[in-house]
């Protein structure tokens, strides 16, 4: 076969290998070899490698060709050592070849190590990376969790107090019935009292007219006094608050119902939109609980908390306040707030920047610690669902927004 046989040897006899298709290629097809005549045919700059490898053999087994060869080398004045040592000598420049390829695989095999090394600094590289990604994500998984823990803890609290106040409304609601049934008694006693008198006095009649006594005189009869106990209890309610103004003199006489109209808002109207808030106008709440960052969200949604974005909520509440007599409350969390923690503005709305708590917090507190007709303002789902009760009405930011961009139009 040949001395030559591996890739890396046929690399550094590339110049021989040239200079013998030179040769190859001048002569006559007679005078070359059949086993060269594919290789002397061969166009391009590569030759494939058993084309290589037969040249190579040719000229190891035939010294005529290889000193043509090796004169042509000559005659080109090449400058490559080992081509023509392996021309001259073949088998004495087998080392020198051998040398040369390993060389050659030597720096493949450091090139391939370069890559290895780069390719281990940048998985190493993106470990570190992944690794503080992975701690970034434990402490926000971490502080997430806290915060949560907070929150349903607050919220646990804002129940109990919410089941605290509906214990004690129980119990007052239980003291209320047990009085209202010793009066429904007395009034049923009164009741038989009055129908035993009217009895008699028919029975006494009748015995007159049937002893031939004259008749009484015929008076005009009066229904006056219910017969149902319930029925009259409400009939002496009535009268007792007709005969006030003449039991106590100089008072005037306030015929509404002592007990607040609910505070609802009528059906047919979306909490979201303007009309809302001109229809909750109309029932006259006693105050108004606005969630400051929430409407200032609504208004500069990238600088809700910038004290751009307070102006702008306080500003809305204003215009609220121009047009009712309830107080107006705006609450805000204090974290980015420096100065004071509780102001009002020219207009009467009171602005309060919480520091101990959240402003959600500090909402359901103020609906909680009063029996108010109270409006909170906020699209927060969460806080809506904690400030529910019996007159307090919940409206959506977007509808102040609404109504007094509408309210500034015209």
């Amino acid at each position: 076969m040949g001395l030559v046989r591996n890739r890396d040897e046929l690399t550094v006899l590339a110049p021989a290998i040239s200079a013998v298709r030179r040769e190859l290629s001048d002569r006559d097809e007679d005078a070359v070899p059949q086993k060269l005549r594919k290789a002397a045919r061969a166009t391009g700059r590569s030759v494939p490698a058993p084309h290589q490898q037969a040249m190579l053999a040719h000229v190891e087994s035939d010294d005529e060709f290889r000193a043509a060869v090796l004169d042509r080398w000559d005659k080109s004045e090449p400058s490559d050592s080992v081509s023509h040592a392996y021309l001259s000598d073949p088998e004495g420049a087998a080392p020198l070849i051998a040398a040369a390829a390993s060389m050659i695989a030597l720096g493949r095999a450091e090139a391939e190590r370069d890559l290895a090394l780069e390719r281990a600094s940048d998985l190493a590289a993106q470990l570190e990376e992944a690794k503080g990604r992975l701690s970034e994500a434990k402490q926000r998984a971490k502080v997430t969790s806290k915060e949560r823990t907070a929150a349903d803890r607050r919220s646990r609290q804002g129940l109990e107090r919410t089941a605290e106040s509906a214990r004690r409304d129980h119990a007052d609601a239980l003291e209320t019935i047990a009085g209202l049934e010793l009066a429904l008694a007395s009034e049923h006693a009164a009741t038989d009292d009055l129908r035993a008198t009217v009895r008699r006095l028919t029975d006494r009649e009748a015995r007159r007219v049937s002893s031939g006594g004259p008749p009484l005189p015929e008076r005009k009869s009066r229904n006056v006094l219910p017969t149902d106990p319930a029925e009259l209890a409400a009939f002496l309610d009535g009268l007792e608050r007709r005969l006030r103004y003449y039991r106590e003199p100089n008072r005037i006489v306030d015929r509404r119902d002592e007990e607040p109209q609910p505070l609802e808002l009528p059906n047919g109207i979306s909490p979201e939109s303007a009309e809302a808030v001109g229809a909750i106008l109309e029932e006259q709440p006693d105050r108004f609980i606005i969630d400051g960052y929430n409407v200032a969200g609504a208004i500069l949604f990238e600088e809700f908390s910038s004290r751009a974005g307070r102006k702008a909520a306080v500003a809305r509440a204003d215009m609220l306040k121009r047009s009712t007599d309830a107080t107006v409350t705006v609450v805000f969390d204090a974290a980015n707030v420096k100065g004071r923690t509780r102001v009002t503005t020219d207009f009467g709305v009171r602005v309060i920047f919480e520091p101990e708590v959240s402003a959600d917090d500090a909402i359901v507190f103020l609906v909680q610690e009063t029996v108010d007709r109270s409006v909170v303002i906020t699209n927060d789902r969460e806080l809506q669902s904690r400030v529910a009760r019996p007159d307090c009405v919940v409206l959506y930011t977007t509808a102040l927004v609404a109504w007094s961009e509408h309210l500034n139009d015209s």
